[in-house]
């Protein structure tokens, strides 16, 4: 539960108004630093709530906003360098530009910042993983950043799916199926964290991913189940149809119409 002083809770529900509380920065602006000072002030504490918020600003194409965004970014960095966003937000700016160079740069310094905070917060890894990411696709060793960031959130699913896609490219199948299954269990739609995910890499589309590492380890049978278990939770998707076909043609099964036994599990 939040537990706000009775006068800023008026102003956060749009009941009153206080002066004190003003946005701050000229990119990524946020009142919470004034908030956080007079919650302070009044010896209380902010704790959780169930309200969410969805949030549509990065939806769809940014490409018309990467200059005026680099252009506030530079000028927000001057007056608050040590922000882990801003690093991280001018990084991937950098690489929608083709700038690779200065994204891994700014996305290094937002590291050597996250390493140098006694606190830690949510956005900590982000820098961590789009260093990775990049790391990644040029096939250099990503896995120690990917690690020293699940040292710093055991828990954040985003780092497990590039975990297991690491995996997969040293092709250690099992190591990464084993995190595959565990991201095909969550329930997007009701999961709930400080941190925000892309949903694809959960349900239909992770036990797909299993599906692909049983075919790549010629464990066909096993492969076209796993592919109609995803076709079960997203039974349009033409993609899990045919791999799965594929997948019984290879093993010489025919799964177009029965159900796996244990598919309610």
């Amino acid at each position: 539960m939040v537990e706000y002083p009775p006068d800023l809770l008026q102003i956060l529900i749009g009941t009153g108004r206080d002066d004190r509380i003003r946005f701050e920065g000229v990119m990524h602006e946020t009142m919470l630093p004034s908030v956080m000072r007079m919650v302070e002030e009044a010896g209380r504490r902010i704790g959780s709530s169930l309200l969410t918020i969805d949030h549509l600003g990065y939806d769809g194409d940014q490409t018309h906003k990467l200059q005026r965004n680099l252009h506030l970014l530079l000028k927000e960095i001057k007056n608050d360098p040590a922000r882990l966003y801003l690093r991280w937000h001018l990084g991937t700016v950098y690489r929608d530009l083709g700038r690779l160079a200065d994204a891994e740069a700014s996305w290094r310094t937002g590291i050597e910042l996250t390493e140098s905070k006694s606190e830690r917060e949510a956005e900590d890894c982000l820098c961590y993983i789009e260093l990775a990411k990049l790391l990644f696709t040029r096939q250099q060793d990503a896995m120690p950043f990917i690690d020293q960031a699940l040292a710093l959130q055991p828990g954040n699913w985003l780092l497990q799916w590039l975990k297991a896609k690491v995996f997969t490219a040293s092709e250690r199948y099992v190591e990464a199926i084993q995190i595959f299954e565990k991201l095909g269990s969550i329930d997007a739609d009701a999961l709930i964290t400080p941190v925000s995910y892309d949903k694809r890499i959960f349900g239909a589309a992770a036990i797909a991913e299993i599906g692909q590492r049983a075919f790549r380890m010629a464990r066909y049978a096993e492969s076209a189940e796993w592919y109609w278990r995803a076709e079960l939770l997203a039974p349009d998707s033409l993609e899990f149809r045919v791999k799965r076909q594929l997948a019984s043609a290879r093993a010489g099964t025919d799964k177009n119409d029965t159900v796996p036994a244990n598919s309610a599990s």
